[in-house]
């Protein structure tokens, strides 16, 4: 859509009609006193001023996102599907078409030209170019073109349309099996591929098929029947589909999920009929059969059609009894279920976030219900897991909040709910939306339930999450949070976090073509696609967000180096002053307060001219400022694929402050309480089948070096806790390197030849002057371009006594037999690389 032209214009304001009797109240003297909008808001500010924000509800009301000046011209229309607000001007014979997200910066709203009657409703097909619309007096209904270019209003042929009264019309959603023809065939692309790169082979299948498709079918429900419709774009030609014969009073209905219930006028007793519009049927579900009094009325009011977390429910409003009743549509394995208000009048309801929200005149609350929600006892992670499972197609009710008062205070009576959450004012010409204020809600529910793991749950259902989710883990750290419920949380996360790598897989690929041991591989971004209203936390979240946050902030450390890399320069830094200390003499007594070391604190001091000072710490965050800085000093860097970095030198820049360390001996012998959350949370991921990120196991492998945990370490790569990785060889290397630990020579040695580092393997023998195994490591893994000039300048600057001399002969020798088996056979015998190696063969020929 092109913005065009200006929005039309309005006239005087007309008296409204007069609302039901229970809100006659609420009129008494607030008309007089909003006359406009923003004085009565002005007075809302100062008399609330001082009030305690708790005491608001977290759904508030927004600032009015349309405005109009009221008239019998105009009328404004909320299209739920497409999120637009359509203001008809029939004086100006025009359309003012405008996106209530307004995502663009100076939006402007798309002017149609329309010449037609007052309409009853108007909404736009799923590709926003087409729109349907109907009127009375007479009755017609039409579909004409946004930009006008076809200068033609379509009619809906409907037999006998002149003496019907016509209920409802809308769009159908695009038709599903399209959509999943697409979702195969991407599967099918990425399963072949077998590897994260076929991410960009679901690119193209990423774009939404109804916005694309040429063609849309929608639907016309009147008191006599319902007809479904399809439209072709391109030929402007309306086909009828399916016509159901169905006397009926009022209809309900919702378009994004083609559900709509009818009440029967033929029935003496209260039955609602649902149907199901899909794939150019009318489908008759179970009839759902009211018990109210014969002789009360059943009202446009009191039904509704809703759609919470992908299932479709019709719900009842009793206003005498102050209950809500839920019957899912969608599942027949769903429960009724009963929300009770605990106070009767009638109610308004508006869903955001798939939280769903109820609005009561008498007492003027707001009432926030979640239905996935199930009150858990703490357990285990499998008791929670069958929950979950157990639990997938029932409702489970939970009120979020104690009921509290908009925070807005506005004139309620003369303002209509439309779904899912927009508020219509046709008096003051106000166009409203319910929003949800998330930290006051996460601080309500911590109040309500006096738990985080609630709070946690929840958030986890709702989109755009994710921050605040980690800020609860990160304070529920500093605040020393027990075990057991920090265990609970874990469990929760990685739960969802579970549901939501199998739901990837299921859309993407079907079983047969997983791979034969049963791994489903699902790249994050394919996640990040089908999350839908969720939100997900990775390990990526947790390591960065509050492990290595949390590292940072308690211990003073600097944000520029990894965990391991200060444990090295600090074991470097213990070292020399150890054996300072003993150079000294009668001082070396003083090395009794070395047992006392631990990093339990670490304070920031004063530089001290007389001390070595230490590196400035590490980071896992991917900045190129700890490469830079690190090549500078000369120290010895790798990196590795998170965008760690590992040093194995002590920078030869000395930093401007110095970590000062309060130590306890006794914790040295029991594992410290952070390592133990760390190992739990990895633990609960393994035991969901999670295969832990890389960014998890190298921080793991990090906070054991960190707190001096030698053989936990030990025992967690033994056991495959932690998976071979090259990040992981590269720091095994260093800290062999510095501890001189047989067992980490060994853990290194065999990483690498599983992992097939030969590069690491050769760079090993080097480092530990096992110059007689190279060679022949080089001819039995065919690494005949690895330059032999390294290993004769590895032993020249390694030994200075006669003994190189005998290590240049064996060396040679083995070289000599290697030319000798090429000479015989070329091809299975490359010559090896033996470019600037005859200052070495001289030298030990003389």
């Amino acid at each position: 859509m092109h913005p065009q032209g200006e929005r039309p214009p309005g006239g005087e304001a007309a008296p409204s009609p007069d609302k039901e009797e229970c809100k006659e109240k609420h009129t008494s003297g607030e008309l007089a006193a909003q006359d406009s909008n923003e004085p009565s808001r002005r007075v809302a500010r100062k008399a609330k001023r001082g009030a305690t924000i708790s005491a608001y509800s977290p759904a508030q009301i927004s600032e009015p996102v349309y405005q109009w000046e009221v008239s019998s011209n105009d009328r404004v229309f909320y299209d739920k599907m497409n999120d637009l607000i359509i203001h008809q001007n029939v004086a100006a014979k025009a359309l003012l078409v405008t996106d209530v997200k307004k995502v663009k910066e100076n939006y402007q709203a798309v002017y149609v030209k329309f010449d037609a009657e007052m309409c009853e409703q108007i909404s736009f097909a799923p590709n926003t170019t087409f729109f349907l619309y109907h009127s009375t007096n007479p009755n017609s209904i039409q579909i004409a073109d946004i930009l006008n270019s076809h200068n033609i209003y379509l009619s809906v042929c409907v037999n006998r349309l002149s003496e019907c009264r016509i209920l409802a019309t809308f769009w159908l959603p695009g038709r599903p099996q399209v959509e999943e023809a697409a979702t195969e065939d991407a599967a099918v692309t990425a399963a072949s591929a077998a590897s994260i790169a076929s991410t960009a082979s679901t690119t193209a299948s990423a774009a939404s098929p109804a916005a694309s498709s040429s063609s849309a079918d929608f639907a016309v429900v009147t008191n006599l029947g319902v007809e479904i419709f399809h439209l072709s774009f391109d030929s402007l030609t309306i086909t009828p589909l399916k016509k159901h014969l169905m006397k009926s009073e009022q209809c309900w209905y919702d378009e994004s999920s083609s559900y709509i219930a009818l009440l029967s006028s033929t029935h003496k007793t209260h039955v609602i009929f649902p149907y199901l519009l899909n794939n150019s049927n009318a489908i008759k579900l179970q009839k759902i059969e009211l018990n109210i009094p014969k002789t009360e009325p059943i009202n446009k009011n009191d039904i509704e059609v809703v759609t919470l977390y992908g299932e479709t429910y019709c719900i009842h409003k009793d206003y005498k009894n102050g209950r809500i009743s839920f019957r899912c549509l969608s599942s027949s394995l769903s429960f009724d279920y009963v929300f009770d208000l605990f106070c009767n009048g009638v109610v308004e309801t508006f869903c955001v976030d798939n939280i769903f929200g109820v609005f009561n005149y008498s007492n003027e609350k707001v009432y926030l219900f979640d239905i996935k929600y199930q009150r858990r006892k703490k357990s285990s992670l499998i008791n929670t897991l069958s929950e979950h499972i157990r639990s997938s197609h029932t409702v489970n009710v939970a009120y979020l909040t104690s009921p509290k008062s908009f925070r807005t205070q506005l004139a309620l009576s003369h303002i209509s709910f439309h779904p899912f959450n927009v508020l219509m004012d046709n008096q003051y010409g106000n166009v409203y939306r319910v929003r949800l204020d998330y930290d006051l809600l996460m601080l309500q529910i911590c109040q309500h339930f006096a738990n985080l793991n609630t709070s946690v749950d929840v958030l986890l259902r709702r989109p755009n999450c994710k921050k605040r989710i980690t800020e609860m883990f990160f304070l529920s750290l500093e605040n020393d949070i027990q075990m057991e419920d920090f265990l609970t949380i874990v469990n929760t996360i990685n739960v969802s976090y579970r549901k939501l790598i199998e739901q990837s897989a299921k859309k993407r690929s079907p079983p047969s073509l997983r791979r034969a041991n049963q791994k489903i591989i699902q790249p994050l971004d394919d996640i990040m696609k089908n999350l839908g209203s969720k939100t997900l936390i990775t390990e990526r979240d947790i390591v960065t967000d509050v492990f290595h946050a949390f590292m940072i902030k308690k211990y003073g450390l600097d944000k520029k180096e990894t965990l391991f890399n200060f444990s090295l320069n600090f074991r470097q830094m213990e070292r020399a002053k150890r054996e300072s200390r003993r150079g000294r003499g009668p001082a070396g007594r003083g090395d009794r307060a070395d047992r006392y070391m631990l990093k339990y604190r670490i304070r920031r001091g004063e530089p001290d001219s007389t001390e070595q000072t230490v590196a400035p710490a590490a980071s896992t965050e991917q900045t190129a400022a700890p490469a830079a800085s690190t090549e500078q000093s000369g120290a010895h860097t790798t990196s590795d694929q998170s965008g760690t970095l590992t040093t194995s030198e002590q920078s030869a820049t000395p930093p401007p402050a110095e970590y000062r360390l309060t130590l306890s001996y006794a914790e040295l012998q029991s594992v410290p309480t952070f390592l133990l959350y760390v190992l739990e949370y990895m633990k609960s991921l393994l035991l969901l089948n999670i295969i832990p990120n890389r960014i998890l196991q190298t921080f793991l492998f990090d906070i054991c070096i960190f707190y001096e945990q030698d053989n936990c370490l030990r025992q967690l790569l033994q056991f495959y806790v932690i998976a071979d990785s090259i990040e992981v060889t590269k720091r095994l290397f260093h800290y062999w390197k510095l501890t001189q630990h047989t067992w980490a020579y060994q853990l290194c040695l065999d990483m690498s030849l599983r992992l097939r580092e030969y590069e690491m393997v050769l760079h090993l023998f080097l480092s530990a002057k096992r110059y007689l195994k190279i060679v022949d490591f080089i001819r039995a893994h065919n690494l005949h371009d690895y330059p032999i000039a390294v290993i004769f300048q590895a032993i020249e600057n390694d030994f200075d006594s006669p003994d190189k001399y005998i290590i240049f002969s064996h060396v040679l020798r083995s070289l000599s037999r290697w030319i000798c088996d090429s000479d015989r056979d070329p091809a299975k015998h490359p010559l090896p690389n033996l470019q600037n190696c005859e200052k070495w063969v001289t030298l030990v020929e003389e």
